[in-house]
């Protein structure tokens, strides 16, 4: 799995929850300790807010701060059990809606 370009979002998804399984760390806590925004892994991980991706040198910094975990994740990429839902993740209802809203197509008139 190059890492030398920006990823599509379920790939960079799949990278941060495994990183998360292999480290027992927080988004948030991987963010800070790789030297990015927090934001940078909470806006796309567990569900994302915005229509990007990670960059290629976000990722670089996720590589040089957990080199061994990154590598666990990334051989197991392209294995059957890496495609399962991590824990982490909630199911919302309704995508990008907020917790205990309701999307207006789901409101009886």
């Amino acid at each position: 799995m190059p890492y030398g370009y920006e990823w599509d979002q379920q790939r960079a998804r799949g990278l941060i929850g495994c990183l998360i399984e292999e480290t027992g760390l927080s988004a948030t806590e991987i963010a800070r300790r790789s030297g990015l925004a927090p934001s940078t892994l909470t806006r796309i991980y567990p569900t994302p807010s915005v229509g990007y991706s990670l960059s290629a040198r976000s990722i670089t910094k996720l590589k040089e701060a957990f080199p061994e975990a990154f590598a666990m994740c990334e051989a197991t990429a392209d294995t059957p059990s890496s495609q399962a839902i991590s824990p982490v993740l909630k199911d919302r209802s309704v995508p990008f809606a907020p917790y205990g809203e309701t999307h207006i197509s789901q409101v009886r008139r």
